[in-house]
């Protein structure tokens, strides 16, 4: 795709200037000759339609929700309403001069201001900043306040960041860029985090635990009170990730569970019905039945569901079949280990797989390994096979 600057005949006319109504002057008597430029400015030339073809060609390159869906990830895309858009350009936002006087966007401030304490009680926090733009930035900003906490007191050998192996896995890197070290810390077989391993990771190096809750298989943390407290009786402190904050929006608070810093996902959280069930409300993986029904409708060999988040996935066969992902795993290593693309014969999954999975692939011949849970453990432990 060329660039607007690669036109090489752009000679064209993109506009007609009107005919002055005030007496013609000069340049050298309207602009000071500091401020004039010495060489002429780099602007292409182009005709009005070489120009609206140009950006046309430029928007078709986009890829939108109007072309397509985001199966993982992209969750500003995913759910942000149009209307928000709408909203966002409207003349009083849209034209709202960065550097204007305080005097003069009263509005604005007005509404940002009114915002901000609702979202402290949304969290049952003392405090808010909106000066974040996204989820993984106020990850960041959350990490920035952290440093600077134990930093004011003194504490700089607090450099650990424990991060339970369910959180949302943009954590770990907002933690490494904010100076951090990360530590993880396994769960349980309940999908819950293992508190005699994090009782053993506490100590004074730690800075802070990055919780997701409910967590990213989708489990609330039922055991969250005792894990901020002994988090804070270490010295530590509680960073909670919002990005399922709609599981218990108006039914608990993070602060209450011993939250000190917590990040919203607006776009996530205050765009969609925030009841904590409609993220897969008569859809996806939750739901199969209007799956099962296109699927005949229309003689599909083969249907695909995936949940609100993209990270579950459950397949619908043309006979009415519902396959899950154990399913899926064993179908796709039996197949690459009768076409001999299984070197060595081996599966990786998590603690969370079924036993029966595991039984039948070793009747088999194949061998499965287990991991903590968390997609970058599978990762992790798949590539470090194939290098051996």
């Amino acid at each position: 795709m060329n660039t607007i600057f690669d036109h090489k005949l752009a000679k064209g006319v993109g506009g007609l200037l009107p005919a002055l109504d005030v007496p013609e002057q000069g340049i050298e008597k309207l602009i000071p000759s500091s401020l004039r430029r010495t060489h002429a400015p780099r602007i292409p030339n182009l005709s009005e339609p070489e120009l609206v073809r140009h950006y046309t060609q430029l928007s078709k390159v986009n890829y939108g929700i109007d072309d397509g869906f985001y199966p993982l990830g992209s969750c500003t895309m995913k759910y942000n309403p149009k209307i928000n858009e709408d909203l966002a350009r409207l003349p009083g936002f849209a034209n709202a001069h960065p550097l204007a006087d305080e005097d003069l966007i009263q509005g604005s401030l007005k509404l940002l201001y009114e915002a901000s304490r609702c979202l402290c009680g949304i969290a049952g926090l003392a405090e808010v900043t909106l000066q974040p733009a996204a989820g993984a930035h106020g990850e960041l900003c959350g990490m920035f306040l952290v440093k600077r906490y134990f930093e004011e007191r003194g504490e700089e050998k607090r450099k650990r960041i424990l991060l339970p192996d369910s959180a949302h896995g943009t954590n770990p890197s907002s933690a490494t860029t904010a100076g951090f070290s990360a530590t993880e810390i396994p769960s349980g077989k309940d999908g819950m985090i293992n508190l005699a391993i994090l009782e053993e990771a506490l100590d004074d190096t730690v800075a802070a635990i990055m919780l997701t809750v409910p967590n990213t298989l989708g489990i609330f943390e039922e055991r969250v009170l005792e894990v901020t407290e002994m988090v804070h009786a270490a010295g530590g402190l509680c960073y909670f990730d919002g990005a399922n904050l709609n599981a218990f929006l108006g039914r608990a608070r993070p602060g209450d569970m011993g939250a000190d810093i917590f990040h919203f996902n607006l776009h996530k959280t205050l765009s969609t019905s925030p009841d904590g069930d409609k993220i897969n409300q008569e859809c996806g993986s939750t739901h199969l039945a209007p799956l099962h029904a296109a699927v005949r409708e229309h003689r599909a060999d083969l249907g695909i569901a995936f949940d609100g988040d993209g990270d579950r996935v459950l397949l619908v066969s043309s006979d009415g079949e519902t396959i899950d992902g154990d399913q899926m795993m064993g179908i796709m290593a039996l197949h690459m280990k009768r076409k001999g693309t299984l070197c060595p014969p081996l599966l990786v999954a998590t603690v969370m797989s079924n036993l029966g999975l595991e039984q039948a692939l070793a009747q088999q011949g194949v061998k499965m390994i287990r991991t903590p849970v968390g997609d970058r453990n599978v990762a992790q432990r798949g590539r470090s096979l194939r290098s051996q």
